[in-house]
């Protein structure tokens, strides 16, 4: 379903190892009515429930994973699950082979021992987790909803391949497109947002640059756009129909991108012959 393997792209690669070990780990125990089942099936029942109501027959999961992001806290559960069984057979493993040692009470400390090498290996386990996390932060913000799991290609797979929703959905990305067209737009020029256009208002554009408001379908009185310049965020689920859109996509080259991980998430295109692609 479109649910389960858009959760399954943007879910870290690392944590999602995780989670899938916790999955097959909760299954069993609950198959075989084993230790904590109750629990895990409760645990389980929330992360299906989400899922099914999403997949339904005319259910609408518009905008990723917004319609069903309260399978986050059970799959963080799954995730923990699968991290401390990791940890348990790392500790198991190194204390069957390294003997234990005696205190001056002449006693085994074995739970010492296993104390020890349980922070280390815990450690060992989130390390590549908080890593993969930093790395990711560091690309992706303050677009952060354009990761997309590299197991499956990460976000350029999803964009070109035409994942629905893959770039933006709230504009963010206009705030710092307003800060390039204030650089670069000559004094007076006019510009056309094809959707989303209101969302330009909550950012100093410069008052001398004057934006022409369309409906939500790109529609406007003038073909194919009143303005000198185009702006849009590359979402591209909001492309079928929109005039504008396609004009510029079919026709001009943008004369500035905003770009995060090779993929431009916001364009810019300046309605001229001499911008018209070949």
């Amino acid at each position: 379903t479109f649910a389960a393997k858009y959760l399954i792209r943007v879910t870290p690669a690392t944590f999602l190892i995780l989670a899938f070990i916790g999955l097959l780990i909760a299954f069993y125990r609950v198959g075989n009515k084993q230790k904590d089942w109750e629990f895990l099936s409760l645990i389980l029942i929330l992360i299906i429930t989400p899922m099914l109501r999403v997949s339904m027959p005319k259910a609408n999961p518009y905008d990723g994973i917004r319609q069903f992001f309260d399978v986050v806290p059970a799959l963080c559960i799954i995730g923990g699950i699968g991290a401390k069984a990791i940890v348990d057979l790392m500790t198991k493993i190194v204390l069957r082979f390294k003997p234990l040692y005696k205190n001056k009470y002449n006693k085994y400390s074995g739970r010492s021992v296993q104390s020890v090498q349980l922070v280390f290996f815990t450690s060992l386990i989130l390390l590549p987790v908080f890593f993969e996390f930093a790395v990711n932060f560091k690309k992706h913000h303050p677009y952060e909803l354009t990761y997309f799991n590299p197991i499956f290609g990460g976000f350029p797979k999803a964009y070109y391949g035409k994942l629905p929703y893959a770039t933006d959905y709230w504009g963010g990305v206009y705030k710092q497109g307003v800060d390039l067209l204030n650089e670069k737009l000559p004094e007076g020029a006019t510009l056309d947002l094809p959707f989303g256009a209101h969302m330009i208002f909550d950012y100093s554009l410069r008052k001398d640059i004057r934006v022409c408001l369309t409906d939500l379908n790109g529609q406007s009185k003038v073909y194919p756009a009143p303005g000198d310049y185009i702006m849009y965020y590359t979402r591209q689920s909001s492309y079928s129909g929109n005039i504008i859109i396609e004009f510029c996509e079919e026709r001009l080259n943008p004369i500035y991108t905003i770009d995060v991980d090779g993929v431009p998430i916001l364009k810019v295109f300046k309605n001229s012959d001499e911008y018209k692609k070949e």
